[in-house]
């Protein structure tokens, strides 16, 4: 219910341009590629980690925060199809928190940085401040997930659903692609086409190793 408020607050608030509009379907398409290209591997059961967040963290940094919260519904949809059926409400809880957290990270994003891209302002500080944003994305997709995990699993320890060394790692590689992306994206948005390959591989390789 937080969510779809959410949705409709900013919605109603958003000035609807066709470059964003393109911007977060090429974004969209690239994570339904990769979904795709993974679909064989299949997705593991339980609390499983990807690198969707690479083409989630772009949507909330260079758009309204309106597209970021809309965008883990197509691919949270194409992930239910498409690679593993799973009980619904754990598949649209998983995409609320994910909707939650990267409407916080495009909220505060927008209100330090403004409208100014990423890459052309010949400083580190829109760079940094996309990071400090980044890993606010990360803690509270996590925290959310973790806190609805050892809900339904009550004997589950905090360190399962939370981070361990590994997990960790993982979330850093996330963050700093998601980053990567979006300046690549701000530069040029045919550059996706080059951004696309290597998180492919990289996720394959993660879902290999679960």
């Amino acid at each position: 219910m937080l969510d779809f408020t959410a949705i409709g607050f900013f919605a109603a608030l958003a000035d609807f341009h066709w470059h964003d509009l393109l911007t977060f379907v090429a974004l969209m398409a690239c994570g339904a590629v990769c979904i795709e290209a993974t679909r064989r591997l299949g997705m593991p059961a339980g609390v499983s980690r990807d690198l969707l967040s690479a083409w989630w963290l772009p949507a909330a940094l260079l758009l309204p925060p309106v597209y970021a919260l809309l965008a883990p519904i197509p691919l949270q949809i194409l992930l239910q199809k498409r690679v593993r059926e799973t009980v619904v409400y754990r598949r649209v809880f998983s995409s609320a928190a994910i909707s939650l957290a990267g409407g916080a990270a495009s909220v505060l994003f927008h209100s330090v940085v403004g409208e100014l891209d990423i890459p052309t302002q010949g400083t580190s500080g829109p760079i940094l401040v996309a990071i400090g944003c980044a890993v606010l994305f990360t803690v509270l997709n996590t925290a959310l997930i973790a806190i609805a995990a050892h809900t339904a699993v009550p004997d589950t320890r905090w360190r399962e659903v939370l981070w361990d060394r590994e997990s960790l790692m993982l979330d850093v590689v996330e963050l700093c692609l998601g980053v990567l992306v979006a300046i690549a994206c701000g530069v040029n948005l045919a550059l996706l086409a080059l951004a696309l390959p290597p998180v492919v591989l990289l996720q394959r390789s993660l879902l290999h190793a679960q």
